[in-house]
């Protein structure tokens, strides 16, 4: 189990950072900031995303590219994009999965800007999976392939609601995080320097986690210690 979890995450920043070279690729704007924010529904199997992009959009620009990663048997559904109000046509091609693309159509004559809010909502299917009190989250993100405009820490700003008392052993991305509880809700903060691909939080429901992730590290340079220590120790007697 701790071995698949850690080829999981090597795997995941490689596939992101893919993602992230194949930006450049794509012209017409920039990111400016995207706060994201995740309500786990109650029976815990969908969960309604919430992205709020503010984009900088060049002259003559058509379309807006999209991408995700699409991971274990998630499934974005319902997709639906608003600019300044008016709702936007989206094309989804998930022909080459994992791998999702797609572009939202822009209406003609759309003046360039630095400042456009761009909304997109969907439902993200199969996002929780239980096993007992414990529980791996994952929702795909709706990327914009433009590269970021800045490189502000903060770039992306994500926060999950999931219902209950749930504490968290590990997160992707892996950056520091913020949990908060109110009432049977559990909030969990998160920011980043660019757009991930996706979110995933694992943990336990009810009753909080020993062996996290750091405590797994810890114990495992212990024990390196220990037995490196040991043989050190038996090579000293033997050349006495």
């Amino acid at each position: 189990m701790f071995k698949k979890k850690i080829i999981f995450l090597i795997l995941s920043f490689l596939i992101l950072h893919l993602l992230i070279l194949g930006n450049v690729m794509a012209a017409g704007g920039n990111i400016n900031e995207l706060k994201m924010v995740v309500e786990v529904g109650r029976d815990k199997s969908v969960s309604e995303v919430k992205l709020n992009y503010n984009l900088k959009i060049e002259e003559n620009t058509k379309e807006i590219p999209l991408t995700s990663l699409l991971v274990s048997d998630t499934s974005i559904k319902d997709v639906r994009a608003v600019l300044d109000g008016e709702n936007l046509e989206v094309e989804l091609d998930d022909s080459n999965l994992p791998v999702l693309t797609g572009k939202i159509i822009l209406p003609d004559g759309l003046q360039a800007s630095d400042d456009v809010p761009l909304q997109l909502n969907y439902l993200v299917e199969n996002s929780m999976n239980r096993k007992g009190d414990s529980f791996v989250f994952e929702a795909p993100v709706l990327v914009v392939k433009w590269i970021p405009a800045t490189t502000q820490l903060d770039l992306f700003n994500v926060e999950t609601k999931l219902p209950g008392k749930v504490y968290i052993e590990e997160n992707f991305p892996s950056t520091p995080k913020t949990v908060e509880r109110n009432g049977d809700v559990t909030s969990v903060a998160m920011s980043l320097q660019t757009v991930p691909a996706m979110v995933r939080l694992s943990g336990s429901i009810g009753k909080p986690v020993f062996l996290t992730y750091g405590r797994k590290v810890d114990l495992l340079v212990i024990l390196i210690l220990i037995v490196g220590g040991y043989f050190g120790w038996k090579a000293l007697k033997k050349e006495k």
